[in-house]
């Protein structure tokens, strides 16, 4: 399957809603929440967001990807496990969501969209990338992926993302009742 990867600020706000809100839950992301992920991502370097599409133009994947020092901004602390981190939290970026279409998941989207955003922080000199694993997707493949991808756990999170007012595409249920694994690449 054929696709190719650009920016994320490439794409249409609600090209990227409409995708997020089938993939990830209806309203996880609104609109400003793009906003606020572009800032986040965008240095004078350029961005480390990414989106897969395939010969249509329509997205089969995306990595949202914030920037080293920008990971406060976005995540509660209480999620975040610094004092286990052997570097400091502002040399340490964060992967904030990845998902790829069902027609193109082992396809090498994911690992794709993935290794771009991983490239453009090592340009920036960062240290480490956190990222909270969504422990009851199918058959555990968004740790295992991780893991293949060399991260390792840090810690259990249990309800991380029942401060969120949407309907999870995964438990189906407002809160969401998911468990986030957080995990930590050194770079």
């Amino acid at each position: 399957m054929n696709y190719t990867i650009v920016t994320m600020n490439e794409i249409a706000l609600d090209k990227l809603k409409a995708f997020t809100d089938k993939f990830i839950g209806q309203n996880y992301y609104v609109d400003s929440d793009f906003r606020k992920m572009l800032k986040l991502s965008t240095d004078s370097m350029g961005m480390v967001s990414f989106v897969a599409l395939n010969q249509k133009e329509e997205i089969v994947g995306i990595r949202i990807t914030l920037l080293p020092g920008k990971l406060t901004e976005n995540i509660d602390s209480k999620f975040l496990s610094m004092n286990k981190w052997s570097t400091d939290v502002e040399s340490v970026a964060y992967f904030k969501s990845l998902f790829v279409h069902s027609a193109y998941q082992n396809k090498g989207v994911g690992r794709a969209l993935t290794e771009k955003s991983l490239e453009e922080l090592k340009k920036r000199n960062t240290k480490a990338v956190v990222v909270h694993s969504w422990l009851e997707s199918p058959g555990n493949s968004s740790s295992q992926y991780l893991k293949a991808m060399g991260f390792a756990e840090v810690k259990v999170h249990p309800l991380f993302w029942a401060h969120v007012d949407y309907l999870c595409s995964g438990c189906k249920v407002k809160p969401c009742v998911c468990t986030a694994v957080e995990m930590i690449k050194y770079l």
